[in-house]
């Protein structure tokens, strides 16, 4: 019984750094597709002024 209990918990646990990392890389994708439109948005408007 006990050791159910350890690996229940284990089992929590990794299910619950999946989720984190799996939301971490979710963060990350929107973080770099917001700096490459950011980047996009710069050279846009480079040509227009130019």
């Amino acid at each position: 019984h006990l050791n159910y209990q350890r690996f229940s918990k284990e089992r929590e646990l990794s299910l619950y750094i999946n989720v984190t990392t799996d939301k971490n890389i979710k963060k990350h994708d929107y973080i770099n597709k917001g700096i490459g439109i950011m980047k996009r948005d710069c050279i846009v408007r480079r040509i227009a002024i130019a």
